[in-house]
């Protein structure tokens, strides 16, 4: 009799948890129906009546975690959009309750406290906020509960930033970078903005690849002062992420496509000569004697010059046309009919090479569509007879058209398309279009 006393109630026990389980589900259901509602239009389904399913949903006996996340996530957008600084702490303190709730089921979910910390800081200077020791301690679990979660990561620098300790942020948001090299352009944007010191970025970005490559190029395009300003540091950057991909190709751990892939990737960020000259070398040595090899090894052993690029779009006369739209902005086409491609070339250096590049693979454009030209003055232009060879680089997709030079030092170059070619394929901005190699007079 006593057994199946036991038995019954057991049973009534479990199948009541069970109904209960069920109905804290459909509550959860019926919230976040309402939730989907109230985000399609506000005015179907109010804020406040989401706010009481969800309240419903959380607290129900046997309520499920999802029930107090989503509640916790929406006391936290309402509050952000909240305009009274007490209604805003009042929806964070309640989000915060229902989080330590969670916390109690789930107590080492570190992204639980991540955002038990994110709340807190919501509440600092209040009654209700955790003191710096608390902080500590339940920072320090989220770390050690996932040290490689680079969202957990991310949130934790962000706190560190919103407790003023700026480097440590730096620090964890390199460790962001190492686990996590591709991020959304918000947060490389909120890692660049903390960036104040060729020395921070040193802290900040691992000395690897893609990370070298990618931040420079970051760099460059959106922070093009600060580029320049630290030019030493990325150089550093990018000479310590070389030399650590050298020595994975020794080891075997990375193949040569992928170094040569790696060193691809600072074509137009990098940062000095001495990078420039260190990669065409080493993807000359293992591509070999083929055109492009050839080319990068012979490349390697020339200065980059400095160069005054222009364009000219009706260049009909070219013993006459003078050079007028200098550095213009936007995609240039060589392959328009007459279009003239030059530049200024400063004194003291001699030109040994000009390299066009277009930004994709170019159907078109043979030998002899293009002719040299060269002048004191930019008014009175003489041809010059120069062979150009055409290199096609399948990795990046990429036409070259290089013409060697004997020994050029004359202040103004310009190439003109005399081609005839209906579509038009050879194009890339300016400063990537025209480039000219030599080498500088000593002093």
């Amino acid at each position: 009799m006593f057994f199946r006393s036991v038995a019954a109630f057991l049973f009534l026990f479990f199948a009541g948890s069970a109904l209960m389980r069920l109905r804290a589900s459909v509550l959860l259901g019926k919230a976040e129906m309402l939730l989907e509602l109230n985000r399609t239009d506000s005015t179907v389904v109010q804020d406040a009546e989401v706010a009481a399913a969800l309240s419903t949903a959380a607290k129900a006996p046997f309520a499920l975690l999802q029930s107090r996340e989503k509640y916790v996530q929406f006391l936290r957008e309402y509050a952000a959009g909240a305009t009274s600084e007490n209604v805003k702490r009042a929806l964070s303190s309640g989000a915060l309750d229902n989080l330590t709730a969670a916390l109690a089921i789930k107590p080492y979910s570190a992204r639980y406290l991540i955002n038990w910390l994110d709340i807190n800081q919501l509440l600092k200077d209040t009654p209700r906020a955790a003191s710096r020791e608390t902080e500590e301690k339940v920072l320090e679990l989220a770390l050690t509960t996932a040290p490689n979660d680079p969202d957990v990561l991310y949130s934790a620098a962000l706190l560190e930033l919103w407790r003023g300790r700026r480097e440590e942020a730096l620090k964890i948001f390199s460790r962001v970078l190492m686990l996590a090299p591709s991020l959304t352009a918000g947060r490389r944007m909120i890692m660049a903005g903390e960036v104040r010191s060729g020395e921070d970025l040193e802290i900040l970005v691992p000395p690897r690849f893609p990370q070298a490559a990618s931040w420079s190029q970051l760099f460059k395009e959106h922070f093009p002062d600060y580029y320049g300003a630290w030019s030493t540091h990325f150089e550093s950057l990018q000479r310590a992420a070389i030399e650590h991909a050298e020595e994975e190709l020794r080891s075997g751990v990375i193949s040569k496509d992928v170094f040569l892939g790696h060193l691809l990737s600072l074509e137009s960020s990098a940062s000095s000569e001495g990078i420039r000259i260190k990669s065409d070398r080493l993807q000359g040595e293992i591509l070999g004697e083929s055109p492009l090899g050839s080319y990068l090894s012979q490349r390697a052993l020339l200065k980059k010059l400095s160069i005054v690029p222009a364009y000219l779009a009706r260049d009909y006369r070219p013993v006459r046309g003078m050079l007028s739209e200098w550095q213009p902005a936007g995609r240039l086409y060589l392959d328009a009919y007459n279009a003239s491609v030059g530049f200024f070339m400063a004194p003291g250096q001699t030109l040994h090479a000009i390299e066009l590049r277009s930004a994709s693979t170019v159907r078109g454009l043979t030998e002899g569509s293009l002719q040299l030209y060269s002048s004191d003055d930019n008014y009175e232009w003489k041809e010059v007879v120069a062979r150009s060879e055409r290199i096609d680089d399948a990795r990046v997709n990429h036409t070259r058209i290089v013409i060697p030079i004997a020994s050029g030092r004359k202040r103004y170059w310009k190439l003109n398309y005399i081609g005839a070619s209906k579509e038009l394929s050879f194009y890339n901005n300016i400063d990537e279009l025209v480039s000219a190699y030599g080498v500088k007079d000593a002093g």
